[in-house]
């Protein structure tokens, strides 16, 4: 079984006849530890961080983190990746962490319109950086 699911505040807080299923039928799951502002670039830590790693741990589930990036630049990736790296969370995330960069919903955020140069500069500053960590990185 290979199947691992992504999970955040959107879903909610998952119910426990929920985490039994994972449990079940999931290889893992990638948490999202938190996001970078789309305006004020502030990292802010996922509102269901806490309980969803929680539950994994409760049920036994191996768990990745991921960020949702709105950085501009390798230090601001570099930052990101310390934020994760200097948590509770990062020395049981046996699947990695995981860098994700997407355009802001409402096409607003402050990365949007970087340089594809920028853009891999900061995901390369991120992973450079959960490498040294000695954790896997994707």
């Amino acid at each position: 079984m290979n199947n691992i699911i992504d999970i955040s505040y959107a879903q909610g807080k998952i119910l426990n006849s929920q985490w039994q299923y994972f449990k079940d039928n999931l290889s893992g799951i990638i948490i999202r530890f938190g996001y970078r502002g789309y305006s004020n670039g502030n990292i802010k830590l996922d509102k269901y961080l806490d309980y969803n790693v929680y539950k994994c741990q409760e049920y036994n589930i191996p768990y990745g983190l991921y960020i949702f990036s709105q950085a501009m630049n390798e230090q601001e990736g570099i930052e990101e990746a310390n934020a994760v790296i200097t948590s509770e969370y990062f020395n049981d995330a046996t699947l990695g962490v995981w860098f994700d960069s997407e355009l802001a919903h409402d096409g607003d955020g402050r990365a949007d319109n970087i340089s594809i140069a920028d853009r891999t500069a900061a995901a390369k500053g991120f992973c450079d950086t959960i490498i040294l960590a000695n954790k896997k990185v994707g």
